[in-house]
């Protein structure tokens, strides 16, 4: 399912490692989980220049990592030692496809 973005691609956050490290180190701003199906790590303005993947990125552009968890109860879990973190649920749909759909029968 594709949404559209107008956001640069989002980097993937491989492992369940990455993800807690990013959490400890507090770096991250917000967690936007989407459709339940993964999250939206948005990163703090002042701990962007730690990382590489916000060198493609003028310094106006929200750093944003995906992480695609097991389950919600595993990603609440991981964030519970951190009281001021919160997980903000959102619903998307991929309107753009649903357009095409009926421009485009197939």
């Amino acid at each position: 399912m594709n949404y559209v973005n107008l956001q640069p691609e989002p980097v993937q956050i491989n492992t369940r490692t990455q993800f807690e490290k990013v959490l400890r180190d507090g770096h991250i701003k917000k967690i936007i989980v989407v459709n339940k199906e993964f999250a939206e790590i948005h990163i703090k303005s002042e701990a962007k220049s730690k990382y590489p993947e916000s060198k493609k990125l003028d310094k106006k552009t929200e750093l944003i990592f995906i992480y695609k968890f097991n389950s919600i109860d595993d990603l609440s879990k991981m964030i519970e030692p951190y009281p001021n973190m919160q997980i903000i649920p959102e619903e998307r749909k991929d309107w753009g496809g649903e357009i095409l759909g009926w421009v485009l029968p197939i």
